[in-house]
């Protein structure tokens, strides 16, 4: 805690020393941790943290049981199954241009972490915000996406690796 001894909660209630300094994020490994509220029908809400301080909303497809096969998976409309992922930034020949990366999640292919206000726009991947909506929207992805994009290639540019854990 700092020297006031307060704490910050982002929207999920979880406590968070206050720190009016950014955190280090050079030097380490960074790691991003996605937790999520339980889903509606339409999405999934959450919030990502990166180095364990809270920095965005999330937003993505309802979360679905899946087989060990991907059974139960319905494309474009579910939700990546929780582990932990290696994140790069590539180029995207969809939307032509550099974007962030989510590799290796079983059954899927091509997850990005993007901006975007509701389900409609995930198709699977993650979409980030600056506020909530209601329980189904997020907006001021334009916003957050550039500031979360430059963390993540300052660390892959010092060589140090990029994890997201998806809880």
């Amino acid at each position: 805690m700092s020297a006031g001894g307060h704490t910050s909660k982002g929207n999920l209630g979880v406590s968070a020393p206050f720190n009016p300094e950014p955190p280090a994020l050079l030097g380490a490994p960074l790691r991003l941790l996605l937790i999520r509220t339980p889903s509606t029908a339409q999405a999934t809400l959450g919030e990502l943290f990166v180095d364990g301080f809270p920095f965005c909303e999330t937003l993505e497809d309802p979360v679905r049981e899946l087989g060990p096969n991907g059974e139960g998976k319905v494309y474009g409309q579910t939700a990546i199954p929780p582990g932990t992922y290696k994140v790069v930034i590539d180029w995207s020949v969809k939307f032509q241009k550099k974007m962030i990366a989510v590799l290796d999640v079983p059954h899927f292919t091509g997850i990005r972490i993007h901006s975007g206000n509701d389900a409609g726009d995930t198709e699977g991947c993650i979409l980030v915000g600056h506020t909530v909506d209601g329980p189904n929207a997020i907006h001021g992805g334009s916003y957050i996406l550039p500031l979360l994009q430059t963390v993540i290639e300052d660390n892959l540019a010092n060589h140090q690796a990029v994890t997201l854990e998806v809880r």
